[in-house]
């Protein structure tokens, strides 16, 4: 939240199997522990494979594009910028659970109960 975003992360065998069913255009809401809510729309779905999938520092490969992105620029990418959320889990592949990493990220509706 540091940089006003909203990062949510789950295990992909966990509550993280349920981002693989959010789709652009849905519709999402938080509500916060004071009760309050505010209302988003997902606007995309990046899919990456981790070249390295145990190291933090492992470069990506974009699913759709097949660019490489190192770390810091995904987390870059992810994470800051205007007001969003970020949905991140694990894409198993290969039988490996942390082969890539799903990134579901939604933008504000500007309707919120706060």
């Amino acid at each position: 939240t540091q940089a006003g975003n909203v990062g949510l992360l789950a295990h992909n065998h966990l509550s993280g199997e349920d981002f693989f069913n959010l789709l652009p255009g849905q519709e999402v809401r938080l509500i916060y522990g004071d009760g309050s809510t505010e209302s988003f729309i997902i606007s995309q779905v990046l899919r990456y494979q981790a070249l390295e999938p145990y190291n933090a520092n492992s470069a990506f490969r974009d699913l759709e594009t097949n660019t490489l992105i190192t770390a810091e620029e995904l987390f870059r990418k992810m994470y800051q910028g205007n007001r969003h959320i970020t949905f991140q889990t694990c894409i198993e592949a290969n039988g490996d659970a942390s082969w890539g990493r799903l990134f579901v990220m939604a933008q504000p509706t500007g309707f919120s109960s706060r």
